[in-house]
């Protein structure tokens, strides 16, 4: 590949390049394609070299579109090296200029670089750029799902989930910003139900639905009681995704961050909390409306005791409820932690 780049010899090429950042570049011959490959012993190293070698951002598209010129998909290591560097997100930290990055999926697409995966890296990059076209990045991914082979639906799914989470931001109208949250919601769910390797789909989901419930909070009725049901269906999602989540991936980090902002929100949003007690009012017996109540006062140092109060009648109304014993228990574990502090 160098060679038909650079037009220099491998003789070359270890003498005048390899020799002296041995120390910084290591080889190796990887045995699934029976080559040699040069990684540096760093993602940073590379970075350098590259910004110091092509400084402006023409430079750099212009040498990216030689590489991929240069290489052939037919070949499975070629084929990675030209996915790898049209990564939409990349691509899109990289050029402000649309113009440049157009010319790097053009030069994919004639390296004849899978259709599906193109389009999906092109909505990616307009997903992600500073400049980039929500609606346009939607008609990507809807013809990338259209043509991909099942076994990378997922990914290509989760991304259209990210992408109807951005239509909803750019909507003004309330009931439209719940039919996309709802969309990207059901993409979402789906995948949960193949369990998921890792938290994405889960962590996407939270983001979601805390979002429609800071909507819903701002605009609800307080005194109407269809608007309460909402909440209870609201809230039931919310914490049957964390315990799913707990279940799978019980220390991710992304979802304690989700978690603990759903809390933080509860805490700081007054509104919010006057609407879970009057739900919890309306019915007493709601499980997860009950240990979300329970929860924000218990770590409320002078509503504790109210707290325990609550989740102990939530088991006498759901003796056989695991979520409801669970936090009864995380309750009395942490009095117990506190007493000896």
């Amino acid at each position: 590949l160098l060679s038909r780049i650079s037009g220099i010899t491998f003789y070359d090429f270890k003498e005048s390049f390899y020799k002296p950042l041995e120390l910084v570049v290591r080889s190796f011959i990887d045995r699934k394609y029976g080559d040699y490959v040069y990684v540096s012993r760093h993602d940073r190293i590379a970075e350098i070299v590259f910004n110091n070698a092509f400084e402006s951002p023409d430079e750099k598209s212009y040498q990216l579109v030689k590489i991929i010129r240069y290489l052939n998909s037919g070949y499975d290591t070629d084929r990675q090296a030209i996915e790898y560097l049209i990564k939409g997100r990349l691509l899109a930290d990289s050029f402000a200029d649309k113009k440049l990055a157009v010319n790097i999926f053009k030069a994919a697409e004639e390296a004849i670089v899978p259709r599906h995966f193109l389009l999906h890296q092109q909505a990616v990059y307009e997903l992600h750029h500073q400049g980039g076209d929500i609606n346009y990045a939607l008609k990507l991914i809807e013809e990338s799902e259209s043509c991909a082979p099942r076994h990378v639906l997922k990914s290509i799914q989760h991304t259209k989930a990210n992408v109807y989470r951005r239509l909803a931001h750019l909507e003004t109208e309330l009931a439209e910003k719940t039919a996309l949250r709802d969309k990207a919601i059901a993409l979402l769910s789906q995948a949960i139900t193949k369990r998921p390797k890792d938290s994405m789909a889960h962590s996407l989901k939270a983001k979601l639905l805390l979002e429609e419930l800071k909507d819903f909070v701002e605009t609800v009725d307080i005194e109407d009681q269809s608007k309460l049901r909402v909440l209870d269906s609201l809230t039931k999602d919310i914490e049957l995704n964390f315990k799913s989540a707990r279940e799978l991936f019980p220390d991710d980090a992304d979802m304690l961050n989700n978690e603990a902002e759903f809390s933080k929100f509860m805490q700081d949003m007054p509104r919010a909390l006057s609407i879970l007690e009057k739900a919890y009012k309306t019915n007493k017996t709601n499980l997860f409306i009950s240990l979300r109540l329970a929860r924000h006062y218990f770590y409320q140092q002078d509503q504790r005791e109210e707290g325990l109060k609550i989740v102990r009648t939530t088991i006498l109304a759901h003796p056989t409820s695991k979520e409801a014993h669970f936090e009864l228990a995380k309750m009395l574990i942490d009095i117990n932690e506190l007493s000896y502090r």
